[in-house]
């Protein structure tokens, strides 16, 4: 025993580093593997939100491997993965329904899953199955009034009956949808080439894409344009067009927000105002727009790296973002919160 100490002893500083580091990951992994394989339970990165949507109750976020369910009032975090009956990994998009009181997740490879009020899962793999489109990921999802789930997607937009999940039409844009949004009996849809409308009074078949209208110059956007987002608010149309922010006044287009520093993420109408996200010299901002158009500008922002936000019916602010934390506000430009959990980062 004594020879042993003494060669320990002689040993380089980092060789005793690596000794120590050795036995201390050997100790580790003996303790990772006490349960049996029917206990296992998932400990997965849950730090970073990719999206975040809301039903009357909770906060739903999507990470790149689950969802994280936060209870409103009591901020208690309840995580969902395969482990627990999702069909897949890799979440591209999640919405929730209010009116059918289910959340829609939608996967990169193409699968949907719809989780109903009582837990139980509808696996959808039309899309996944599909092999005209290549190009699967979902790039949003909204529920319409006449209880349509319309998902944006890299070659137009595909349309799912909300009720009974049947797929009614395949609008082939032969460009990428990045959003959608329904005015009354309007549907727009924010994609690579422009915004294009539909009238849905008038056309019975929004598959039809000759049926779309591309707005343009003659409604005061430019000609040739990217819509990266678009969201009805009040009864005015807002849209990131090339970088800058559009509204509708009286059917026109007009600029309503263009600073040469800012990019311009995203724009969500979720709660009573309106929210207007990104960077400003690499910094994220949120800006909120009242109801009678009127314009707070962001002097504290929750976000490092923000993706998007929503605000509930409280007046809170939630954030999606690229980093450590979900970050929350009570109201806007009030301090800023984080809730963090016992998870990889």
């Amino acid at each position: 025993m004594q020879n042993k100490l003494s060669l320990i002893q002689k040993l380089p500083l980092f060789q005793l580093f690596f000794l120590a580091f050795a036995l201390l990951w050997s100790t580790e992994t003996n303790a990772q593997f006490n349960k049996e394989i029917g206990d296992w339970e998932s400990h997965l990165p849950l730090q970073i939100a990719k999206h975040v949507t809301q039903s009357d109750e909770y906060i739903y976020y999507s990470t790149e491997l689950s969802i994280n369910r936060i209870d409103k009032e009591e901020f208690v975090g309840q995580f969902y993965s395969k482990i627990d009956g999702f069909s897949e990994v890799g979440v591209s998009q999640i919405a929730y329904d209010k009116q059918g009181d289910q959340l829609i997740v939608a996967y990169v490879t193409g699968a949907i899953d719809i989780v109903n009020a009582d837990g139980t899962i509808q696996t959808i793999q039309d899309l996944k199955l599909n092999t005209t489109f290549i190009e699967k990921e979902i790039n949003k999802i909204i529920v319409t009034d006449n209880r349509r789930i319309l998902y944006a997607t890299r070659f137009g937009i595909l349309v799912q009956n909300a009720d009974n999940y049947f797929f009614e039409f395949t609008t082939n844009m032969e460009t990428e949808v990045f959003e959608l949004t329904q005015r009354n009996n309007e549907l727009y849809a924010a994609t690579a080439e422009g915004i294009y409308k539909f009238i849905e009074a008038d056309n019975s078949n929004p598959g039809d894409f000759t049926k779309w209208e591309l707005q343009d110059g003659e409604v005061g956007l430019p000609a040739i344009y990217e819509a990266k987002d678009i969201e009805v608010f009040g009864d005015e149309l807002y849209a990131i067009v090339d970088n800058q922010v559009y509204k509708t006044n009286a059917g026109a287009w007009e600029l309503f927000d263009a600073e040469e520093n800012r990019t311009f993420q995203f724009i969500s109408s979720e709660g009573s105002d309106l929210l207007i996200g990104g960077f400003d010299d690499g910094v994220s901002f949120i800006d909120l727009v009242k109801s009678d158009g009127s314009k707070i500008p962001s002097t504290t922002c929750c976000g490092n790296s923000m993706i998007d936000a929503i605000q509930t019916e409280d007046g809170s602010i939630w954030y999606a973002d690229n980093w450590h934390g979900i970050r929350h506000q009570s109201e806007h430009n009030k301090a800023c919160s984080s809730i963090l959990f016992n998870s990889p980062y």
